[in-house]
């Protein structure tokens, strides 16, 4: 049998239940208080890791908005770099030159019998020695049948000290024939879309033909000059960057000469 408890014993075991809870509220509250400014401090560093730096020069609204911008720049430059054509390709006769090769009776002295239009030779200096035609390629297709003096020509004509139309000219396809053939070739060895072409010629039938390729063909019936030059990399810029990858003819619309030819491209 367990002994009965005496009234001072229990009152005694009943004292020692209430300092011991007391004890343990203590504790658990110095425990609550102690956790509180570390849980507090936790939030405090998670917070600022979520939200952007608003120091001088780094916060996170200045660094996306930097990135963008420079996204945004080096997009318009390489947009701009894609509205110029990749393969710009010259007629010869009465594009380059003057006069035609046919109209010769025997084997030209270069810059006596046979001289570079000024417009064409501004033209090609400027694809030679400017940074932005750097990735753009050049091309002769011609139909003359006096092949081995049109190739004289184009090693013999100077458009720099050391450089020659000829070392200008990364594809020359120079021979009889519909000029179809020609940009068949053209594109086959440059592997360059035809809607990423222009084409400089003298004569309708070869821009009507070749236009339906895709490529954008200007029309220069007395020789290439500065202004159909321009005009023809503006409408070239102004088409591929609206979307429009058709090929066309502009320029003059008539072959007959008048006097303000020069001012009056179409």
């Amino acid at each position: 049998k367990k002994k009965k408890k005496t009234q001072k014993e229990k009152e005694t075991e009943a004292a020692a239940m209430a300092l011991d809870n007391s004890n343990n509220a203590v504790a658990d509250s110095k425990n609550t208080s102690s956790n509180q400014p570390t849980n507090e401090k936790k939030k405090d560093t998670e917070n600022k890791k979520s939200s952007p730096d608003t120091s001088s020069g780094q916060d996170g609204n200045q660094s996306t908005s930097t990135t963008t911008a420079t996204a945004e720049t080096s997009g318009a430059t390489n947009t701009t770099t894609e509205r110029l054509p990749k393969l710009v390709v010259f007629d010869l006769d009465n594009t380059v030159w003057t006069p035609e090769l046919y109209e010769l009776y025997s084997k030209p002295v270069v810059g006596r019998d046979i001289k570079l239009f000024p417009a064409a030779l501004k033209a090609m200096q400027e694809l030679n020695n400017e940074a932005k035609w750097s990735k753009t390629k050049v091309a002769a297709a011609s139909r003359t049948g006096e092949i081995d003096w049109a190739h004289m020509c184009l090693a013999t004509f100077k458009i720099g000290q050391n450089t020659t139309i000829d070392d200008l000219m990364s594809y020359k396809q120079i021979y009889p024939g519909s000029k179809l053939r020609h940009f068949k070739h053209l594109h086959e060895d440059s592997k360059i879309e035809y809607s990423d072409m222009i084409f400089f010629d003298d004569d309708t039938s070869n821009t009507s033909e070749v236009s339906r390729l895709g490529v954008l063909c200007v029309y220069n019936p007395y020789g290439l000059t500065e202004k159909l030059w321009r005009l023809g990399i503006e409408e070239f810029s102004k088409r591929r960057g609206s979307g429009d990858r058709s090929g066309a003819t502009v320029g003059k619309t008539s072959y007959y000469y008048d006097d303000d030819y020069d001012d009056d491209s179409d």
